[in-house]
């Protein structure tokens, strides 16, 4: 979940568990202890990412996903449905030709056993 303003420093203050620093592009700068952690986040624009009681990362409030952005593609539901095409292969390409040499020989195949004496 994603935390920012009061509650994010509510959860800092409570915790133990170092805190891991992004910059905006996503790269690890390094951990602090949470009572630094709650500084940087008075002092600066940073969300929190973590669970009710423990936060893992902070990052710059720039790199925030936008939740009011507008999709630049359609959805898949929205997107229409291509028409089905008919199959292009010739009629008879997919059949076997006729091969007379092996037509009712009665034999599948033989297995021919050698046996060695010592």
């Amino acid at each position: 979940m994603v935390f920012t303003g009061e509650a994010l420093r509510r959860i800092l203050l409570k915790q133990e568990r170092s805190v891991s620093i992004f910059d905006k592009r996503g790269r690890f700068e390094g951990s602090v202890p949470p009572s630094v952690a709650v500084e940087l986040a008075r002092k600066g624009k940073l969300f929190g990412i973590g669970r009710a009681n423990l936060i893992y990362d902070l990052q710059p409030d720039e790199t925030r996903p936008k939740q009011d952005l507008e999709l630049l593609e359609p959805s898949p539901a929205s997107r229409p449905i291509p028409p089905v095409k008919k199959n292009h292969t010739p009629r008879g390409a997919k059949e076997w030709q006729p091969r007379p040499d092996n037509a009712r020989s009665g034999s599948f195949g033989t297995v021919r056993t050698l046996h060695f004496r010592q």
